[in-house]
């Protein structure tokens, strides 16, 4: 499980204790209020101080640990998003190319590529960023693989698309990398969702 769930439960069970605590310390006040007199009240308004700034304390750490759950949750239906959405970009070309073929949707394909594939590299730059701080050091290594693979795939297209000697063994061979690597990214955001604790997230979006 992410340390950062569990600090989140051990800050929830620890804010209890501390209530607890500060309970148990003013019932003994008020039990020998009859034997100190005067002093309780101080020692009363002192507590009570006391007690409103731990609770501002605990507070303020739940508040912390439920943004990074939210941050979390976040990152990971922006990953899934960007990596199924660009897997599609790259499979539809070869589809075109090699499967169906149809010349017209090819080329209107490897232009919406062209458009989106930058754009994509920049994401993930950003996105390793942020899967390094939110989650265990082999998530983040995962998806540094992940993305250097789709990478992989990025060139393979751009090589075959500029190329006149291309033959159908090559587009098949584009074509059956980016069906098997949809599995990856299912694997990927599976372990994501198990790293983070959150719901599992198994099946490409819809829509």
């Amino acid at each position: 499980m992410n340390h950062h769930n569990i600090k989140y439960r051990k800050a929830m069970q620890n804010a209890e204790e501390k209530k607890e605590g500060i309970r148990e310390k003013l019932i003994l006040l008020v039990a020998t209020a009859a034997l100190t007199g005067g002093a309780v009240p101080l020692i009363v308004n002192y507590m009570q101080v006391s007690w409103a700034a731990q609770q501002k304390l605990v507070e303020a750490d739940l508040t912390r640990q439920q943004s990074l759950l939210k941050d979390q949750e976040e990152l990971l239906k922006r990953v899934q998003k960007r990596l199924y959405d660009f897997h599609i970009s790259i499979a539809k070309p070869a589809w075109y190319k090699y499967v169906d073929p149809n010349i017209e949707k090819y080329e209107e394909a490897l232009a919406d590529f062209d458009v989106v594939a930058w754009q994509f590299h920049s994401d993930m730059h950003q996105e390793l960023t942020n899967v390094r701080r939110l989650a265990a050091m082999n998530t983040y290594r995962e998806f540094e693989n992940l993305v250097t693979q789709i990478s992989a795939l990025d060139n393979s297209l751009t090589a075959l698309s500029v190329r006149t000697d291309t033959t159908s063994s090559d587009w098949e061979k584009l074509h059956l990398d980016a069906n098997g690597f949809v599995y990856k990214i299912q694997d990927f955001i599976v372990h994501l969702a198990q790293d983070f604790a959150l719901k599992s997230f198994d099946e490409p979006p819809s829509g």
